[in-house]
């Protein structure tokens, strides 16, 4: 092979030259002139010299081009088209290294290849055999060979010297042989041209696709393991391909990594493993897939690396001092059949030009390809899997860098914040990672602060104040960035993690919208911004809330001044009817002061239902008042005899009439509020529809990815777990703010939304006979907005034993009142929305009475019947009635009545009826009008009334001073210390005992009153026989003329 020839002859004058001297000058200079070829030009093929195969013409043809070998040979070669060929030999006394063996015996095949004008001959073949073509690879060669021209055949023998003749040669190779050259001159790894650089894959990260209907979508594991399968499905080709750049670039890396490929050696290999345990959730020190999406980021990273690796070195072709000995007097120019071949596989075939580092950047291009393959093993063992998964100590706060992404490369990229910067490669010729994100950014080493590389890690806490850009880059021109990378939210509560990119959005002004997803869409809602989007249905709540709280205000001042001045208002008032209406009112007040109170200021603070059951209640109240209180059912005329069809028709207008009514007085305040909350609920299902769920706002939203940040005009999207646990788990962007016009409530429900609201069952009301049942339709007045369907189910049995039956699950009810019953019964129903389920209970009030032809009548046997022969037999034996075996004890009940036009007023007190369940019992079988707040006394006071209006003329006077349950009341200890106090026996019934000696005595004697006075008994007395009296500035003596005043009414007379 070549040496260099480094002396040369010099002249002098008179010197006698020899051809030595001639030859030594010739060969340095012809050596210099090939060493200027190879290593400031280059070596390789410049241009042309292609192989094509015409199989019809079996024609093999080779361009015009140029080459030039490893020692500077120059090839020039015009079109050639060749249609034979010969076995070829080195020429007699030739020894051409790459083609012979240790003997310098030629030891491979070749075969010259000749054109048409060629002279023919025995070895001589034509190239018509495509099988003989498929294994051959054309080689130029320069074959030397110096003929020697001395002759004696002239006037002279004068020696002429020798010719060399430099002939190029081509030649056909067999692959096989091929590599005996190639091996013979350290082709292979070791050239510049790297040709197993072909073999490098390409890699491609698999996209994460969601299914709004699948799992995927909605569970966490399931929505984590897309990432995670995503990765693993290029993982494995990833890391091999990436061993592999050291292996085909090993001449380029060894210095890097101490002659050890990193990829295949710890502590790459442990990394490695860490990250494939994490994406196979096999490591139970990590937070289930939490941080995942970072995982995915850095294979993008990574890949992305490779590529800009994979380019800079694809385009390596320049070596400094290249080995003259690799191709020395030949060039590859490609496979025979070259048509057959890819441009890819015919280039480890050919040689191509390489060219010293002075041209086309090569020293630049050779540093930047080592630094780009630094770049992705520092990548790796920057990654910080604590950082993203949340088991670091260390809180990071949130920040927003700018960035170049996402078609820029990755160098021009900021450095994202899953890489820790503090982190100092294995490798002592490395250093961090920021040395080696940009090469171009370092190779002129500018100053830190210029910020020519951002990212997370050297931004400063503080960003309220402007520093360098590296440290609070958004001070700055953002002009050139097209994209924020927002980071550190992972595992930190939404609600925080929304208001601190809130605050930085607005402080640096940033052109992003930004919106929250909620992963599982089962689990409760997270609230939604109810300042934004719901200030029309604020405002009209609030100036109907006012509406109503100040009438209600004004109704309770009046309330105020008619009590306080009633005595001069209603002066004439003897019967206490103004009192008691007044009473009626301080209740519907104050209940109408409980539904002001229900209101609150806020409408996503109203409780609906609440105010709906207090309204209820005053509903309620309203009409018990008419229609109970005031007996006005009871004057509804049904004759006897047209009870069954007086009594249906009667009901169906009641039932009728009973929805118009409701709705005129809901028209004065409940519609208006009912309408805001239905708005306001349905306006609420469809915003959390559209923005609160992943999988629902995917299926709206088509477009939405991964990024870990947004580009300007985008709107990024954080995604939490549940409300329970509101931590970030994700984030993705848009590339369009959202969500503008497809964020409104649509003008028709699409089916999707249901009033999650209770049915509003309201009051209702019936009238008949005894005896007589009833349909009582109560749908009718239960209705709402929207058309559901609904079931009734009530009891099965009233207050006082009718029976409730129902042919149908949507009614209507019948009532059957209990046998003889005649007044006012109740039962309750439950009305159920057969959408929601949701469900609401009411009253039914039912008056029972008797035929009109009966109405006048004092008592009847039904009534007597109805009132019970325990209670029957007890009147009569305290009146003294014998009894005889076969006499009807409700006729000589009602014969003594008759006599006495009804009960005594003793016996109302202290006799037959003093017994609360006789009492209530009666007043029940006339049919009196009573609430659940009619008092004991109040029912007394019914029968009185009733006997007064039935039974013609008063009652017996009673010859009972106090009742009995006067005394009970006043108290046992009291009674026994007076009789004490007179020296009289209390017996074994103490009550009995004083009753007797008051009525002997008509009442308590002036001393006695003098007694109950200085004993304080006399003031709780007074409190039991007049309960309307106040204690407040009353002395003994007035104290003792009222007790005088009620005994001269009721004791026949004063003491």
């Amino acid at each position: 092979m070549s040496t260099i020839i480094n002396t040369y002859p010099v002249f002098e004058s008179n010197q006698v030259l020899t051809s030595k001297q001639m030859n030594s000058l010739v060969g340095y200079l012809e050596q210099q002139t090939r060493l200027t070829r190879a290593r400031l030009i280059g070596m390789g093929v410049v241009c042309g010299l292609n192989v094509s195969y015409d199989s019809t013409a079996n024609e093999l043809t080779v361009s015009k081009g140029t080459a030039i070998t490893s020692e500077g040979f120059l090839i020039a070669l015009g079109d050639c088209v060749t249609v034979k060929y010969r076995p070829y030999q080195l020429p007699p006394t030739t020894i051409y290294e790459p083609f012979v063996d240790a003997s310098n015996k030629q030891d491979v095949e070749l075969f010259e290849l000749l054109t048409d004008e060629a002279d023919d001959g025995p070895e001589v073949v034509l190239l018509n055999d495509e099988t003989f073509l498929a294994n051959k690879v054309v080689l130029l060669f320069v074959e030397i060979f110096d003929k020697d021209l001395k002759s004696c055949l002239g006037k002279s023998c004068d020696e002429l010297g020798k010719e060399r003749n430099l002939t190029i040669r081509k030649l056909l190779i067999s692959t096989a042989d091929l590599q005996k050259v190639w091996d013979r001159t350290n082709t292979g790894k070791l050239d510049a041209v790297f040709p197993e650089k072909y073999e490098l894959p390409n890699i491609n990260l698999p996209r994460v696709l969601f299914d709004s209907g699948a799992a995927n979508s909605s569970d966490y594991m399931e929505f984590s393991k897309q990432y995670a399968d995503a990765v693993l499905a290029v993982f494995d080709p990833l890391m091999e391909a990436l061993a592999e750049t050291y292996n085909i670039y090993r001449p380029l890396l060894l210095n890097s990594y101490d002659e050890q490929n990193p990829f295949e050696t710890n502590p790459l290999q442990d990394k490695i493993g860490a990250i494939h345990n994490f994406l196979e959730d096999a490591d139970p020190t990590y937070n289930d897939y939490l941080g995942v999406q970072y995982v995915y980021d850095l294979f993008l990273d990574l890949i992305l690396a490779y590529r800009e690796f994979k380019s800079a070195a694809f385009d390596l072709m320049s070596e400094c001092t290249p080995d003259m000995s690799r191709f020395p007097k030949h060039v590859m120019i490609g496979r025979a059949l070259g048509d057959d071949s890819s441009l890819c596989e015919q280039s480890e075939y050919r040689h191509h030009f390489v060219q010293p580092p002075i041209y086309n950047n090569q020293k630049q291009l050779l540093k930047k390809t080592v630094s780009l393959h630094n770049r992705m093993v520092l990548m790796l063992e920057s990654f910080d899997i604590a950082r993203i998964n949340g088991l670091g100590k260390i809180s990071y706060p949130i920040r927003i860098t700018p960035s170049l992404e996402k078609r820029s490369s990755l160098s021009s990229r900021s450095v994202p914040w899953y890489y820790d910067l503090n982190v100092e490669s294995f490798y002592p010729a490395l250093g961090g990672l920021m040395d080696y994100w940009n090469f171009d950014v370092s190779r002129k080493c500018p100053f830190e602060e210029d910020g020519l590389v951002l990212n997370y890690e050297d931004q400063s806490a503080d960003q309220s104040v402007r520093e360098s850009k590296l440290f609070t880059p958004l001070y700055y021109d953002l002009q050139d960035y097209s994209f924020f990378r927002i980071e550190g939210y992972i595992n930190k509560s939404v609600t925080d993690a929304i208001s601190t990119i809130t605050e930085l959005k607005k402080q640096f002004n940033l052109p992003f919208d930004l919106i929250s997803l909620q992963l599982d869409a089962t689990a409760g809602k997270l609230a939604l911004d109810y300042s934004c989007g719901f200030e029309d249905l604020q405002e009209e709540y609030r100036f109907a809330r006012f509406g109503l709280c100040s009438v209600i205000r004004d109704l309770e001042v009046l309330y105020k001044y008619v009590e306080q001045n009633q005595d001069s208002l209603f002066d004439g008032d003897n019967n206490g009817e103004a009192k008691e209406i007044l009473q009626h009112i301080k209740e519907l007040l104050d209940m109408l002061l409980r539904l002001c109170d229900v209101l609150t200021e806020c409408l996503e603070d109203f409780d609906f239902e609440k105010f709906r059951d207090t309204y209820k209640k005053i509903l309620q109240y309203i009409i018990d008042f008419f229609l109970v209180d005031q007996d006005l059912l009871n004057e509804i005329s049904i004759k006897k005899g047209d009870e069954k069809e007086q009594i249906p028709l009667i009901n169906g207008m009641i039932q009728r009439l009973f929805p118009l009514a409701h709705k005129f007085v809901d028209l004065l305040f409940f519609l208006k509020f009912y309408r805001i909350y239905y708005a306001f609920k349905r306006r609420e299902f469809y915003l959390q529809k559209e923005t609160q769920v992943f999988s629902g706002f995917i299926q709206k939203h088509p477009g939405v990815e991964h990024q870990a940040g947004v580009r300007k005009g985008g709107t990024f999207i954080l995604v939490y777990r549940n409300s329970e646990d509101n931590s970030v788990i994700a984030d993705f962007t848009l590339p369009y703010i959202c969500c503008g016009k497809d964020n409104c409530v649509p003008m028709c429900d699409d089916g999707s939304f249901i009033q999650n609201l209770k049915p509003f069952a309201r009051p209702d009301y019936a009238v008949t006979t005894i005896g007589i049942p009833v349909d009582i339709d109560v749908s009718i007045n239960d209705y709402q907005l929207g058309k559901d369907e609904f079931v009734i189910e009530a009891e099965k049995t009233s207050e006082f034993g009718g029976e409730i039956s129902q042919n149908s699950e949507s009614g209507p009810l019948t009532y059957q009142p209990k046998e003889e019953f005649s007044g006012v019964d109740t039962f309750s129903y439950t009305i159920t929305n057969k959408t929601n389920g949701l469900s609401d209970k009411a009253k039914v009030t039912i008056r029972v009475k008797s035929p009109d032809s009966e109405s006048q009548a004092c008592y009847t046997i039904p009534i007597l019947q109805c009132w019970g022969i325990e209670f029957v037999q007890d009147a009569l034996k305290r009146r003294d009635i014998k009894v005889s075996d076969g006499d009807d004890i409700f006729q000589l009940l009602l014969d003594s009545l008759r006599s006495t036009a009804g009960f005594t007023e003793d016996e109302i007190r202290g006799g037959t009826l003093e017994g609360n369940e006789a009492r209530t019992r009666l007043v029940n079988c006339l049919g009196l009008p009573t609430t659940p707040n009619t008092t004991y006394d109040e029912r007394g006071q019914l029968i009185l009334e009733y006997q007064k209006a039935n039974c013609g003329g008063a009652q017996a006077a009673t010859t009972e001073c106090f009742g009995r349950d006067i005394l009970l009341k006043w108290g046992t200890e009291r009674v026994m210390r007076f009789l004490a106090m007179i020296i009289l026996d209390p017996g074994q019934d103490p009550i009995a005992t004083l009753l007797a000696y008051l009525k002997s005595n008509r009442g308590f004697s002036p001393q006695e009153m003098d007694f109950l006075v200085r004993m304080e008994w006399i003031f709780p007395l007074l409190q039991i026989i007049t309960p309307d009296i106040s204690g407040d500035l009353m002395d003994a003596t007035d104290m003792k003329e009222i007790l005088a005043n009620y005994q001269a009414q009721h004791c026949f007379g004063s003491n």
